[in-house]
């Protein structure tokens, strides 16, 4: 506000100056009014020339004295008693070049009333007893500068000094009133400033309170709406679960009808098994007492085959007897064959005497021959003889094995018949045993089936409950959503009220 001040004091005054030289060059250098201060009797105040000179140096040397402090800092003190004396000294030149004439003292008021815009007492006091001195020093000792002649009455004089001493007077007087007014105004704004201050810290703090309130209130809403929507979809689930309850409930009803007809024939098939077992039972002693006769049928089948092995040894014996036997012939014809080739050849050497030899020996030969064909022909009966017998043997041994196999076989299956004849008493008892737990186990489940029926009905029920309760919910949830709605309005006045508050403290900043 200062610098704004001596910035339009320091225009008006270098207007004033600029003013100044104008009267300076039209009285000086044009002679504007020569012929009306000749016709008043004035003869001008040429010989003052350097007194005006002096008054006219004096305030333009005022003037770039306050432009510098102004340059050097726009809020200077000394800004405001420069522009002062620049134009108080202007004015008093002012009046000197314009040869003293009444119609350039006005420029003494239009000085003071410019003074008086930076509301300073002791600006308009020192300018108003500088214009006074000027008046009544240069009254006695330059009077054309100050009246433009010397014949000036000083009773005028002293109206213009009265004039001056009211003109200051008032403008004092309306300063001091202004500025008590000023000082009322501004010791009301500063009551209304702390009221405010006071006000907006009230505010500031209530505010905080709510917009924390808000904030936990948003959160808190925020918090119940998420758990609204989870109770949301814990209901449907909840829905969906009973209503899955209910249809297992109603397969678990049919399943356990089911049952029913499925214990109700496992009874009745424990009852043909404990039939069957019992018969099982009768007819594993009967398998025990025909593998016993078994048994002595198939020893008598192992004596006879014991008795058949030794008879094939003794025969084995024989044979082998009569294939020496054999050799033994075949020895002979080869023997004979032998004589009847020598007794060839001594009839031979007998000649006629020898012909009747010759034929026996002839006969010999093919006796001989015949006896070794026969010889030949029985070992290969023999051969094939001791060949199926080897082979009758090995069957033999081989069915003398299998039958003491068989024997022994026959000795387990007797054991596993007497075993089985006794697990299957174990299996009937067991029998007897799982038909009593089945008409148990029937009983049993015509109770959980009557269970199943009341839970059905119990889960039906709750199903229904908790879809009210979804009802119920949904409603609780578009409640949160109207009062989420309300808490974001509430939260943006709130903050609209902040955004005030902020302004409104920049302002008293």
């Amino acid at each position: 506000m200062k610098a704004k001040k001596n910035k339009v004091m320091l225009f008006f005054t270098g207007f004033f100056i600029g003013l100044l030289l104008l009267v300076m060059i039209l009285h000086r250098g044009v002679g504007w009014l020569d012929r009306y201060l000749m016709i008043t009797g004035r003869a001008g105040n040429g010989d003052f020339t350097l007194v005006i000179t002096f008054l006219l140096i004096l305030p333009v040397v005022f003037f770039i004295v306050a432009v510098l402090n102004y340059i050097r800092s726009k809020e200077h003190d000394l800004i405001e008693w420069f522009v002062m004396l620049s134009l108080t000294f202007g004015s008093i030149a002012l009046i000197a070049v314009g040869d003293g004439l009444v119609e350039y003292h006005f420029s003494i008021f239009m000085v003071l009333a410019a003074l008086a815009y930076y509301e300073h007492m002791r600006l308009l006091i020192v300018s108003t007893m500088i214009f006074a001195l000027q008046h009544f020093v240069g009254y006695f000792a330059f009077p054309e500068l100050i009246c433009g002649t010397g014949d000036y009455p000083f009773s005028l004089l002293m109206i213009h000094a009265v004039f001056l001493l009211v003109t200051s007077g008032v403008l004092l007087t309306q300063i001091r009133v202004r500025s008590q007014f000023i000082a009322d105004v501004q010791e009301t704004d500063d009551r209304q400033q702390k009221m405010i201050k006071s006000l907006v810290e009230r505010v500031a703090r209530t505010s905080e309170v709510v917009t924390s309130n808000v904030e936990k209130l948003d959160n808190a809403s925020k918090r119940s709406t998420e758990t609204s929507l989870k109770n949301k979809e814990s209901f449907s689930q909840m829905e969906a679960g009973a209503s899955i309850q209910v249809e297992n409930a109603v397969l678990s009803q049919s399943a356990l009808k089911n049952v029913e007809d499925l214990v109700s024939q496992i009874v009745q098939t424990g009852k043909e098994s404990e039939a069957i077992a019992r018969d099982a039972s009768h007819s594993a002693t009967a398998g025990s007492t025909y593998m016993s006769d078994s048994m002595m049928h198939m020893a008598g089948i192992a004596n006879h085959m014991n008795y058949m092995y030794e008879q094939m040894t003794s025969l084995n014996e024989k044979m082998k007897e009569i294939g020496r036997i054999t050799e033994f012939i075949t020895t002979i014809g080869k023997q004979t064959n032998l004589l009847s080739l020598n007794a060839s050849i001594e009839a031979a050497r007998a000649g006629k005497e020898g012909k009747g030899f010759s034929v026996v020996a002839k006969e010999m030969r093919r006796l001989s021959e015949q006896s070794n064909e026969n010889a030949q022909i029985i070992v290969k009966i023999i051969s094939q003889i001791q060949s199926e017998t080897s082979k009758l043997n090995e069957r033999i041994t081989k069915a003398q094995k299998d039958s003491t196999t068989g024997l022994s076989q026959s000795e387990q299956t007797k054991q596993l018949f007497e075993s089985i004849a006794l697990k299957a008493e174990e299996v009937h008892e067991h029998l007897l045993q799982s038909l009593h737990h089945s008409n148990t186990i029937h009983s049993e489940t015509e109770k959980a089936l009557e269970n199943v029926e009341s839970m059905t009905s119990v889960t039906e029920q709750y199903r229904q409950t908790i879809n009210e309760s979804a009802v119920v919910s949904e409603k609780e949830r578009n409640d949160r959503l109207i009062m989420d709605q309300s808490i974001h309005d509430l939260k943006h006045l709130i903050l609209n009220l902040h955004d005030d508050l902020g302004e409104l403290r920049a302002q008293e900043l």
